[in-house]
């Protein structure tokens, strides 16, 4: 396996986080209004869009494994893209992690809301809760995205392992390929540049959240780079995404 990594400068940064960034605004704000207009549930429409963009970073993941490595495999895939167990002095780092996506999101809530009434930084109106700051939301939600819950546990078998396949795709690209090669570029301040942009490029479809999103956007790939684990910043990016599973599983069981 060729273990030489090459630095990755701010340009071919942009290029990687805003791709993805921009296709995934696009289909936010023009295409997924249309695929409502003809009938469409806004889950199949907003969540299909989201991960068929996201999940293929997988393969993307393959491609660049391919390129960089003289033999492949499946546990030299992860390998390469810095997925190891957690060791112990990993956990610490994980749960100050998670604490920091939770607490901040709740404390910074009101800035999003704020922000979501500026009509340059409005979320699309189709936007159902718990996702739109501006519309109200209460437990339990007996329709998620156009999709009635109660008893509907097909929804959330399906839910949970593509939501889980599309966390993996950003951690490999985004963590586990460029930020050991920004590393190289900017050494202990990588992860300041991959964080911004992939709060401000990859979820600029998030616009009222810009601010809001920051420290939980910030401190993935900081943890990241300071155990030079990608398993520690993937669960840092999934479990505070399991409250959407929450939501959903409280409306299904409709307590």
């Amino acid at each position: 396996m060729n273990q030489q990594i090459k630095p990755v400068g701010l340009l071919k940064s942009i290029v990687f986080f805003g791709i993805p960034g921009i296709l995934l605004y696009l289909s936010m704000y023009y295409l997924v209004p249309s695929i409502i207009s003809y009938g469409i549930n806004e889950a199949l429409g907003v969540l299909g869009s989201m991960w068929i963009i996201t999940i293929p970073l997988i393969f993307v993941g393959l491609l660049l494994y391919k390129r960089e490595c003289d033999s492949i495999s499946f546990r030299g895939y992860f390998q390469f893209f810095s997925f190891k167990k957690i060791k112990k002095s990993d956990i610490k780092y994980i749960v100050i992690g998670i604490l920091v996506c939770i607490v901040s999101e709740a404390a910074l809530e009101p800035l999003g809301i704020f922000f979501a009434k500026s009509p340059i930084l409005a979320p699309p109106q189709y936007l159902s809760p718990p996702f739109n700051p501006l519309k109200e939301f209460t437990l339990p939600i007996e329709v998620f995205m156009g999709v009635p819950l109660k008893g509907n546990w097909l929804f959330l078998i399906v839910f949970i392992p593509l939501h889980l396949i599309a966390m993996l795709g950003e951690e490999v690209i985004w963590r586990g390929y460029l930020l050991p090669r920004q590393e190289k570029k900017y050494g202990n301040w990588a992860w300041v540049i991959n964080g911004i942009l992939w709060a401000w490029l990859m979820h600029c479809c998030l616009k009222w959240n810009f601010i809001s999103m920051l420290p939980s956007m910030l401190i993935t790939p900081f943890m990241a780079l300071k155990t030079k684990n990608t398993t520690v910043s993937y669960l840092i990016h999934v479990v505070p995404n399991m409250m959407v599973w929450v939501i959903i599983l409280i409306g299904i069981m409709g307590i």
